[in-house]
């Protein structure tokens, strides 16, 4: 044991304890055994998440640094000058939005992050939004049916405004034209549930359990085509209703759509 713990102070972890004692000792090995597997899976998810941002970010760099060069050739184009500025805008904002959400999730996974709860009617928060998106499911000539009885809760108003429009962007962005949200509001004894309820692409069985990973976009076809996407507002919406003592499951069939039913306690 005492060896292992030297090895694993220099980062190594795989260690493995020839223990077969059924006394404390061996019970403590067991324990140990267990605690260098669970070191070594955040170490593993630690260097893929420096990973997955260095990528996130070196993209749009990419793109930024290849148009500005671009631009700076004389023979463009007004039109051609407009298409790449706009292009380097776009690439900026992307950056930006994902330093935002990047700097979101670090104060969200501190223990002390402080939230200003306080009580507000859901139903009111939620016609808030759905009227802040209006202009993305109008584009798509979409359909929002709402049931939102007056209900009451104690939370943080700015945190959970914030799952309800990535709820909502993703049903909008992954739903078709024409296509068709219900949005609804249950009260039990306990908790507030909100129903989300889209007819869109959904998502695929072997997905699921992945989706609230941070970066986490599934199809790697549709990964390629929406580079607006940072994959990582699906695991700041689970964090944030995680703070809440609340609980986040979802249901979904390809082509048919996804249902999120999101759980809030009432304080």
């Amino acid at each position: 044991l005492t060896a292992a713990t030297k090895k694993i102070a220099k980062g190594h972890y795989q260690v493995e304890l020839d223990v077969n004692r059924s006394d404390e000792i061996g019970e403590l090995a067991a324990h140990f055994s267990e605690m260098t597997r669970g070191l070594e899976q955040l170490e593993e998810m630690r260097q893929q998440f420096v990973s997955n941002v260095s990528h996130e970010i070196q993209s749009p760099l990419s793109s930024i640094k290849g148009f500005a060069q671009t631009l700076q050739m004389k023979d463009l184009t007004k039109e051609q000058q407009q298409r790449y500025l706009n292009i380097i805008v776009a690439e900026s904002n992307r950056i930006s939005q994902l330093s935002k959400q990047l700097l979101l999730l670090a104060s969200l996974d501190n223990e002390q992050v402080y939230m200003e709860k306080m009580k507000y009617d859901l139903a009111e928060q939620i016609r808030q939004v759905v009227f802040m998106l209006e202009w993305s499911w109008r584009e798509k000539d979409m359909m929002i049916e709402l049931d939102l009885p007056p209900i009451h809760i104690y939370g943080d108003p700015k945190l959970l405004q914030q799952v309800w429009i990535n709820l909502l962007t993703n049903s909008i962005k992954y739903t078709h034209k024409g296509g068709t949200i219900t949005i609804s509001l249950l009260a039990d004894d306990e908790y507030c549930h909100v129903i989300i309820q889209d007819n869109g692409e959904g998502i695929k069985e072997q997905d699921l359990p992945y989706i609230f990973n941070r970066f986490y976009r599934g199809d790697k076809a549709r990964r390629r085509d929406d580079q607006n996407s940072t994959g990582l507002g699906l695991s700041i919406t689970k964090k944030i209703i995680d703070l809440h003592e609340g609980n986040i499951r979802v249901q979904s069939t390809i082509n048919e759509g996804t249902t999120f039913h999101i759980y809030v306690p009432y304080e």
